[in-house]
């Protein structure tokens, strides 16, 4: 399988060094290499499956481009991979706020330990995708669960109020012939055989 990826890097040294180490994974990967957020955010990422992307960008830093991309939904269109010079946990914790699957330091990285982040983050983004997908089938059983529940409350209002109205009636012409109200002759019972 070929993996798409994607690299948002604006040094030329860096994006080498990552297409090399990529090269030499196991992986088959078609790279598509950019250098700028603004190329991020212009570029379709719907059949993408992956970004590595630097935080240090020249026109904005990588964390506020997974912001950006993630703008109409609560998480990015697909998995994001922070890569740093340098890692501190505030960068780290902010770049998983944003909706990074991962932080890489980029000195520290090498071919299979790249591969393994790039196959975990995509595991991690289409498991938690599933996830969403099933709590919103599920929120959305729920609303259909509510509406059905008010529709048969008002149903059985509707007929209990039609059925008590003919069952009054019936209720006080019984009680009227048990109680022998018009009397026992002959006169009353025929009246009792016409109620």
């Amino acid at each position: 399988m070929i993996l798409k990826l994607v690299i948002v890097d604006d040094n030329p040294a860096d994006r080498a060094m990552l297409r090399r180490m990529l090269n030499s994974s196991d992986l088959v990967v078609d790279l598509v290499e950019i250098a700028t957020a603004r190329e991020l955010i212009a570029l379709s990422l719907s059949d993408i499956d992956c970004v590595l992307l630097d935080n240090r960008l020249p026109d904005r830093d990588g964390i506020d481009a997974i912001i950006e991309v993630s703008r109409d939904r609560q998480y990015p269109p697909c998995p994001m991979i922070i890569m740093t010079g340098q890692g501190d946990e505030h960068t780290a914790a902010r770049a998983f706020k944003a909706g990074a699957n991962d932080y890489l330091i980029k000195d520290t990285l090498t071919p299979n330990g790249l591969s393994r982040a790039l196959l975990n983050a995509m595991d991690k983004w289409h498991s938690e995708d599933a996830m969403r997908n099933d709590w919103e089938a599920q929120k959305n059983a729920i609303k259909v669960a509510e509406r059905a529940s008010q529709a048969k409350t008002q149903f059985i209002a509707h007929l209990s109020h039609q059925l008590r109205i003919p069952l009054t009636a019936i209720l006080g012409f019984s009680q009227l012939i048990e109680d022998g109200e018009l009397g026992e002759d002959k006169a009353a019972w025929d009246k009792y055989k016409v109620y």
